[in-house]
């Protein structure tokens, strides 16, 4: 019953959802959560390209170089063979993030993208979102619980405090 819009268009059915969703790269705890752990690190990139958890259809050649190329951004050049459970918890964050950035979104949604990490590993993911946000202009949706956990790229605020909208 809503006039909804999404990136100028009117959603107006499941095929409009699916086209958006082209725009947008996520990371959220669940998808770290539930993404399987013996699938290496440069097929978990090429997922992104389709919105799969897992890769069920081949990459294409320029997809895989793609894929690879964010992997040697983030200093994982090494890792594209590597099944992603057997990184580091700060190594799965970033192929997670690789995989989030392929498809070159004009929308990152990134929900608690630094849970659980350590001091040093959140400074160097909420500098690495920086240089993402940077490099591709993308608009950025940062979703926290911690103002010490916001990258500096981030221009506007909306928080929660008892249930209320308060905005900074």
């Amino acid at each position: 019953a809503l006039d909804i819009r999404l990136f100028g268009k009117a959603i107006d059915s499941t095929r409009t959802v699916w086209q958006s969703r082209q725009k947008i790269g996520t990371y959220s705890p669940e998808l770290h959560q539930h993404y399987p752990p013996n699938w290496n690190c440069l097929d978990v990139v090429c997922s992104g390209f389709f919105n799969t958890i897992g890769l069920y259809q081949p990459s294409t050649r320029a997809q895989r170089d793609l894929a690879q190329s964010w992997l040697d951004e983030f200093d994982l050049s090494a890792t594209g063979e590597t099944p992603l459970g057997e990184l580091s918890l700060a190594n799965q964050r970033f192929v997670l993030l690789a995989r989030a950035v392929v498809k070159q979104p004009e929308l990152l949604i990134l929900d608690e993208v630094c849970q659980g990490l350590d001091a040093a590993h959140r400074r160097l993911v909420l500098q690495t979102v920086d240089r993402v946000i940077a490099q591709t202009a993308a608009s950025l949706l940062f979703v926290t619980h911690h103002a010490r956990e916001m990258p500096r790229c981030v221009t506007r605020v909306l928080g929660m405090q008892a249930g209320q909208i308060q905005t900074g």
